[in-house]
């Protein structure tokens, strides 16, 4: 009603959506790692505990199955679970070639992922599936550490030989590190013995408000299941701080200019390796759309109740590439988040 408009008026949409925050009502899908990190005393490859416990990854694809019981750290039932192997099950895959992750400490256990070479010998526990269909299924606690080990499983792939030299590398520091095993020469620049650290990638994502802030702009790459529109996003260019990022990579997609952005959330995203989402909301000047079509498939300015439906429907699916209707991408994803709070300002709940 009429104090809502005078709210948003004086207030904006971001600080509205910033109360929202303040109330624990605005939760990012994957946060809050279950697992405590405890640091090693050296870099050299830690003795695995007989308690310890493995996540196995056979070509970025990791070990899970259908639930009937819940993980110890997850109090949730859900369709599909992370499979956890104990060091007797993986003993004849853990060479000193193979790439470990120290991933945190739960209750006096430690958890590790794992690349493996074999998958025979695990087909039994469960099957080796692809993340982009895997999120939706695990409970948020498995999301998230998937999320981070993912990363750390790609990053290692991606980095088995040296950037400088081109000699290989080998994992230290429980796999937080990979040196070059070309030893370094006194004196000799780049020579090499090279310290290689995980890399993360800073990646906007905004969910762009129409001047009249009744309406959002949506878009739909290719690669998006059929009826599923989702927020802006792109990666962070060199020199950019992220409100430059956020306008340039809104006027490069759909071609409308930004007034304002407002930050108000990040998570990490592991379905391209190890990004850092950067949530955001940012103001359009105007509502002509001129869509990049080698970036989106489509985008368009939707209403708040066609976004709430999609919002309801992306609840209730659990499998987002066995429906057509226009929906949201799932509660893991920050578009998810970002989408959800700015439905709650548009709540009658909201306006009284």
């Amino acid at each position: 009603g009429s104090r809502t408009m005078r709210f948003w008026k004086n207030f904006g949409i971001g600080q509205v959506l910033r109360r929202f925050m303040s109330t624990n009502q605005f939760q990012v899908g994957l946060a809050g790692n279950p697992l405590t990190f405890v640091p090693s005393p050296d870099e050299s490859q830690q003795e695995f505990k007989s308690s310890s416990l493995f996540l196995p990854f056979h070509n970025l694809k990791p070990l899970v199955s259908s639930v009937s019981s819940p993980s110890s750290y997850s109090s949730s039932s859900t369709p599909m679970k992370l499979v956890w192997a104990e060091y007797s099950q993986l003993n004849s895959s853990l060479d000193s070639n193979t790439n470990v992750v120290y991933l945190g400490d739960f209750n006096q256990t430690s958890y590790y992922a794992c690349e493996v070479k074999d998958e025979s010998p695990l087909n039994s526990r469960g099957q080796f599936r692809s993340l982009f269909t895997l999120l939706v299924l695990l409970s948020k606690e498995d999301a998230i550490i998937l999320a981070q080990a993912k990363a750390f499983i790609e990053w290692h792939s991606l980095n088995k030989f040296c950037g400088v030299c081109g000699k290989p590398t080998k994992s230290i520091n429980n796999g937080r590190k990979r040196v070059c095993t070309n030893e370094r020469k006194e004196g000799v620049p780049n020579s090499c013995g090279r310290t290689i650290y995980p890399r993360t990638d800073p990646v906007v994502i905004m969910l762009v408000i129409h001047p009249d802030k009744k309406r959002v702009l949506l878009g739909r790459g290719s690669r998006h299941p059929t009826g599923m529109y989702s927020c802006l996003a792109g990666f962070v260019e060199p020199g950019e701080t992220i409100e430059e990022a956020v306008k340039r990579e809104t006027r490069e997609e759909v071609g409308v200019s930004l007034s304002k952005v407002d930050y108000l959330c990040s998570q990490p995203w592991p379905a391209l390796g190890g990004q850092l989402m950067i949530g955001c909301i940012g103001y359009a000047d105007g509502e002509e759309i001129k869509v990049d079509e080698t970036e989106l498939e489509g985008a368009k300015w939707f209403e708040v109740e066609d976004v709430r439906k999609a919002y309801k429907r992306s609840l209730e699916i659990k499998d987002f590439y066995q429906t057509q209707d226009f929906r949201i991408p799932p509660p893991t994803a920050i578009a998810h988040t970002l989408i959800k709070s700015w439905i709650e300002t548009q709540t009658p709940s909201n306006s009284e």
